[in-house]
């Protein structure tokens, strides 16, 4: 059994005494003690707060501060053949945040919390009994080493937090947010509490990390008080595993009630074994062309410094009055009273009229003040979504680095974010050229045409859809033709003459 080791009694001295000791020999100014205050008062109301709905685990769950406790749960883990595990950070961003603890849970133990970087709030100094980057590293190659099934709940973090912070590489055999999602796409509340509440244990209190520690960084929260919102994690973790795996295990009573067959192979065969492969991809990024972006950035600034001109100028045809060109509200004022080309919205409530302003509303319009707006904010959209913001993404490393959720949408296909790298524009190549291959490499761009209704047709054999193939026509243009029964020409994107309809 793992050791639990004996509180060091500074952890049991009230706030007061520590204050009064860290306030020797220092002198704070009067910003420094409000601030203080604030934080000494939130800590406190937090304190309360986790001991009324988790206090009564305090018995059940395990703190480890000790390398030799720690390899000791490593060999109960090892015994068992699986573990979840579960981080700590000081943020969300992998490259730069600190690994401030994590849980692990086997079968047979109890659920453990392992401190690595928490710091006194009061003094700023690291906590004493805590464990080493060198320590942790040790118990996880061991656990590693020894084929341990480590199950994750969101493993793509936890394994680049790993990686980046102790270097070990974990392998993950099971992720129950990767899961979730596959069993049920329709899920409101992804979450792993949420999960667990409904599916495990009702009689769960579900509390989120905001509603306990009130936004305080996890690596400030008293050591006894976060392990044991830090030990639950793995724990729920591995409970939500043991209910999903038999959904996901061929031949199983589960599986085959509920016709997961096919479901199971996927995420054995695809999602899982591509969980590391996207950590890496995610790590390495793509490299970013930083001169081909400055010039990209004169000209789309120029462009939309004309393009506001332009529609200053024109605003003088049509009123006396100044409206600015990136106000909503005194756009919709020029449209309706000035111009009366749109029609207005009344609130309900307010009595007050608007028109929208939007793409759509402005597109619907045949106006040349419309037209310019569109123009300004055409080029301001490429500037602050790629342009400029792509280069100081790339500031730390010359790379833009993205995440990726490869179960991000309810039809399987992936999501990115910060930032969506599948959504730098197809229809102007200037900006993808911000991205270049690395030195000694080359970028190759490959896509699938029309794949899903290529599939529809072959599976349902529809005769029209497949002579639509034989005559080299765009299916999707063949339904519309077809639908709204207009010439198959008129559906096209692109006219013959190379006009766009």
């Amino acid at each position: 059994m793992a050791v639990e080791i004996k509180l060091r009694e500074t952890d049991r001295k009230t706030d007061a005494q520590i204050v009064k000791k860290t306030k020797r020999g220092t002198k704070n100014t009067a910003k420094t003690v409000r601030s203080m205050n604030t934080l000494e008062t939130k800590i406190s109301s937090m304190r309360e707060i986790v001991e009324k709905y988790l206090g009564s685990r305090r018995d059940n769950y395990l703190l480890i501060a000790h390398s030799l406790s720690l390899m000791t749960y490593a060999m109960r883990c090892i015994e068992n053949g699986v573990c979840a595990i579960d981080t700590e950070t000081t943020s969300l961003d992998v490259f730069t945040c600190d690994l401030v603890g994590f849980s692990l849970y086997t079968p047979g133990e109890k659920p453990c919390y392992v401190p690595v970087n928490h710091v006194n709030y009061m003094t700023g100094e690291k906590e004493e009994n805590q464990l080493s980057y060198e320590q942790v590293a040790r118990a996880l190659r061991f656990l590693k080493n020894h084929d341990v099934k480590f199950i994750f709940f969101n493993a793509d973090f936890d394994v680049r937090v790993f990686r980046h912070t102790v270097d070990v590489d974990l392998p993950v055999y099971f992720d129950c947010y990767i899961a979730a999602r596959l069993l049920n796409e329709n899920e409101p509340n992804n979450g792993l509490k949420a999960l667990h509440k409904k599916y495990v244990s009702e009689e769960d209190d579900e509390f989120s990390y905001t509603q306990l520690f009130e936004k305080v960084p996890f690596n400030l929260i008293p050591i006894n008080t976060a392990y044991l919102y830090g030990a639950n994690d793995a724990l729920l973790t591995y409970e939500l595993y043991e209910f999903q795996l038999p959904y996901l295990t061929p031949g199983t009573y589960e599986c085959e009630e509920q016709e997961l067959e096919g479901v199971q192979y996927v995420f054995w065969n695809i999602e899982m074994p591509i969980v590391s492969i996207m950590a890496d991809i995610e790590d390495r990024g793509v490299s970013f062309d930083f001169e081909y972006q400055k010039v990209l950035s004169e000209k789309y600034n120029a462009l939309q410094k004309a393009a506001e001109e332009k529609f200053y100028a024109d605003l003088k045809k049509y009123t006396e009055n100044w409206y600015s060109i990136s106000s909503p509200k005194q756009l919709s004022e020029l449209f309706y009273y000035d111009l009366g080309v749109l029609s207005p919205i009344v609130d309900s409530k307010t009595g007050k009229v608007s028109t929208p302003t939007d793409i759509e509303a402005l597109s619907s319009i045949d106006h040349e003040l419309a037209k310019d707006i569109l123009e300004y904010r055409k080029n301001a959209k490429l500037i602050s979504t790629y342009i400029d913001k792509m280069a100081k993404v790339a500031e730390r490393d010359g790379r833009v680095h993205c995440l990726f959720n490869q179960v991000g949408t309810d039809t399987g296909r992936f999501s990115s974010k910060d930032p969506n790298l599948q959504n730098i524009p197809s229809h102007n190549m200037e900006i993808r050229r911000m991205f270049k291959a690395s030195e000694g490499c080359v970028l190759i761009g490959a896509d699938f045409s029309a794949q899903e209704v290529r599939m529809v047709a072959h599976l349902c054999g529809d005769p029209k859809m497949i002579q639509a193939y034989k005559d080299g026509k765009d299916l999707y243009c063949e339904i519309a033709s077809l639908a709204f029964q207009v010439p198959y020409e008129e559906c096209m994107e692109f006219r013959p003459d190379g006009t766009l309809n």
